[in-house]
């Protein structure tokens, strides 16, 4: 009898161990995830800004405005992407 609740606590006490690991495993994809969202944003920001540079640049009104288009529809995708990872990741 004493042999029956020692291997039911031991199998409690293992089950508890694999649900905090799994929490914590949880824990560090989500960090993983969103620095991982971070850095895709950056480089989401630094096209949409080189873009705008050449722009600036333009001396043809008309390529000047389909370079500030196109900088606002990138900067529109990467927008609209990260806020949906963001939002499968939280």
């Amino acid at each position: 009898m004493a042999e029956t609740k020692s291997k039911a606590s031991a199998g409690t006490s293992t089950t508890s161990k694999l649900s905090g690991l799994g929490d914590q495993l949880l824990g560090a994809g989500n960090k993983i995830g969103n620095l991982y969202i971070d850095s895709y944003e950056k480089s989401f920001e630094a096209v949409v800004g080189l873009q705008r540079k050449v722009a600036s640049q333009a001396k043809i009104d008309s390529v000047q405005t389909v370079l500030d288009a196109q900088a606002d529809l990138i900067s529109g995708i990467g927008e609209a992407s990260v806020a949906a990872s963001r939002k499968i990741v939280a």
